[in-house]
């Protein structure tokens, strides 16, 4: 007899030991659907929706939970949202399209890129207000090609204000940059990058400076951020999402992927060795980090700091003397500098992560890099990327902490890895 689902509440739920997902109903513990997904879209506070997408063998489908059958196969390359007109994008053989509920091609898997079409409609009793009316989708072929289609997935025309906003070039926050080469920016970006450390920007947290000085550090780095987000702009303009660039991409993420492992794997035996401290009274407690640093290794950037003296004062010495050289210094290594927010010589992390005790759950994978069955491939959402797994780490790279290029990323050559302990001692020993 088939259950009533008026107020059943499904959630996804983890198996550690298979590594997939499976289905639970709120309030009971045995499993309603045994784990077979390596994705399914319920988030973790539960739906009472039935229908929605699943992973499988790195393909996509669409699954009915409340009958416990798959409705569309895992055939397709990203998870399937279905519109009110029952529509969907899909992607399959590293193109894009759109299906519906019956697994019915509605437009064809030739486009390389796909876009949903709005119309916006003012909201009267709101001043200021719209709300986004669904038109249909316009279709991109790597060579410029675009086709629109309308709400029923015929083709259609695009509206004179469309054609206008397809053919805007790349807005800058600087304006003077439409009119620069990419070699003339970056020499503005190294110029500006150069007044910014003369102002003391290396040292901004040990410093007590007057008002008036922090707002000058303060707008020089906006300029340098500035510069440095029209230069993503300039180059992402210009790169092309083919099967070439995503092996590249590929690569890189690939490399990260085997850091973060290494990571995991070096702190958790670190956190696992010190567990002795954890029953010693009257003593300091411990604390274990680990990062992950993009590094190039060529002629032109060696992003890695290696400490030459073991005394402090040396080696701060030893760092100031090294001012004059920045000025040469290649413009991956001053984006990882402001990424790192005023640390030009510990550049931050694309992946950090601290515990304070020994739990194997602590070194989970999928805990650490924010796994949820899901790509993080914001700003990335492209077909040719179908069978790359992006995590969290990847989106800080490309979209949250740095400001790197699509090409940048492709010439990571790896990436290095620290493990970090730190002593702290507990606050009923410090004395006052």
């Amino acid at each position: 007899m088939k259950q009533q689902t008026d107020s059943i509440k499904y959630f996804k739920v983890f198996d550690k030991r298979k590594h997939l997902f499976g289905v639970k109903i709120e309030g009971q513990r045995s499993w309603y659907i045994k784990p077979q997904f390596k994705g399914i879209g319920i988030k973790d506070e539960g739906t009472a929706d039935e229908k929605m997408w699943f992973k499988q063998q790195g393909k996509y489908g669409y699954y009915h939970i409340g009958e416990r059958r798959i409705l569309i196969p895992a055939i397709y390359g990203c998870p399937l949202f279905f519109n009110a007109n029952g529509q969907s994008i899909s992607w399959k053989d590293y193109k894009t399209g759109v299906i519906n509920q019956e697994n019915q091609i509605l437009i064809p898997f030739i486009y390389d890129d796909l876009k949903i079409r709005y119309r916006c409609v003012p909201i009267p009793e709101e001043e200021d207000g719209y709300k986004k009316i669904f038109i249909g989708y316009v279709c991109f072929t790597n060579d410029g090609a675009a086709q629109a289609y309308d709400e029923n997935c015929q083709p259609t025309n695009l509206k004179d204000w469309e054609l206008e906003l397809l053919n805007k070039e790349t807005e800058y926050d600087n304006s003077e940059v439409e009119n620069m080469s990419l070699t003339e920016l970056e020499e503005r970006i190294k110029k500006e990058f150069v007044t910014l450390i003369e102002l003391g920007y290396q040292n901004y947290t040990d410093k007590v400076w007057s008002q008036g000085h922090c707002a000058k550090v303060d707008a020089q780095e906006k300029k340098v951020r500035s510069l440095l987000a029209d230069r993503q702009r300039m180059m992402n303009r210009n790169f092309v999402h083919n099967e070439e660039n995503a092996q590249r991409i590929r690569r890189t993420n690939d490399l990260l992927m085997r850091a973060i492992r290494k990571a995991i794997k070096l702190g958790k035996k670190t956190s696992k060795s010190l567990q002795w401290m954890e029953k010693v009274s009257h003593t300091t407690h411990y604390e274990i980090g680990i990062y992950v640093y993009p590094k190039w290794k060529n002629s032109k950037s060696e992003l890695g700091y290696e400490r030459k003296y073991k005394s402090s004062a040396k080696e701060n010495q030893r760092l100031k003397a090294e001012l004059h050289n920045y000025e040469g210094t290649h413009i991956w290594n001053i984006i990882a500098a402001l990424a790192s927010g005023s640390n030009y010589y510990e550049p931050h992390s694309c992946c950090d992560y601290w515990v304070s005790k020994y739990s194997p759950d602590d070194w989970d994978e999928r805990k650490i890099t924010m796994d949820d069955g899901v790509s993080w491939d914001e700003g990335m959402h492209y077909p040719v990327y179908q069978d790359v797994y992006f995590t969290y780490p990847w989106y800080c790279l490309h979209n949250h902490h740095f400001l790197y290029s699509f090409e940048d990323l492709c010439n990571i050559n790896d990436f290095r890895v620290n493990v970090e302990v730190q002593f702290v001692a507990r606050e009923q020993d410090r004395v006052s």
